[in-house]
């Protein structure tokens, strides 16, 4: 019976103590708490800060970018108007050549064959030969046809021509549709240059100017183309 006021006793300071432990422990907890509540709201300020800093600068992002946009619609449609204006004017320009040019060949008329200064018959004949030689009609060599074999045909008779006769080189290329003196020149080297690099072809050319030679010397020359020397060679054209 003595033991337990002793018991009792000690129970009592116990629960003091552990008392007294639980509300120093209550008092950190509400400091501590404090604390977090502080240094939350100070994190939270500082968010909304950066926050509204950022939709301000995002803002001007996009301001400057719809400023941006927009100069860039003025410039295109600046640049639209100008190749528009830039289009018209190269199509009326192109009007106006055309307009020229027709003009221009409206007054040009073909230059004429004057065969009653040659003999025509002598240049017929030997057109005929050469179509004849590549399997072609006389109307298609005397035509401006630049295709194979009309070209070569014509060629050859060309050269034949030059050759064998004194026709000048405008007169030759007028009786073959209107060509001009560079075209029976640069027949001649063609031949030439086949006739050196392409036996088959350089004995046909020989067999067609035999034949040509022939018939010319077959028909009655005028004594005043054998008498007169050939007529300068007009290289203007």
């Amino acid at each position: 019976m003595s033991l337990q006021p002793a018991i009792l006793s000690a129970c009592r300071l116990t629960a003091d103590k552990v008392r007294s432990l639980t509300g120093q422990s209550d008092a950190m907890a509400i400091k501590m708490d404090k604390q977090a509540i502080a240094a939350l709201r100070v994190t939270a300020n500082s968010l909304s800060s950066s926050i509204a800093t950022f939709d301000k600068n995002e803002k001007q992002r996009r301001e400057s970018l719809r400023r941006m946009i927009e100069l860039r619609t003025e410039e295109e449609s600046r640049l639209s108007l100008s190749l528009h204006n830039a289009v018209a004017q190269v199509i009326t320009a192109i009007a106006s050549l055309d307009a020229i040019l027709k003009d221009s060949i409206s007054g040009i008329r073909p230059v004429a064959c004057n065969l009653s200064d040659v003999n025509a018959d002598r240049i017929v004949t030997v057109q005929k030969i050469c179509a004849d030689a590549f399997g072609i009609e006389l109307a298609e060599l005397q035509s401006r046809i630049r295709s194979m074999p009309y070209a070569r045909a014509r060629q050859c008779a060309m050269v034949i021509l030059c050759r064998h006769t004194r026709l000048t080189t405008v007169t030759i290329g007028n009786a073959f549709g209107g060509f001009d003196h560079g075209t029976v020149t640069h027949a001649k080297r063609t031949i030439e240059e086949q006739c050196l690099t392409d036996p088959a072809f350089r004995d046909l050319f020989a067999k067609i100017e035999l034949r040509c030679l022939e018939a010319l010397n077959a028909e009655p020359s005028s004594g005043a183309e054998e008498n007169s020397p050939r007529p300068e060679e007009d290289t203007t054209r």
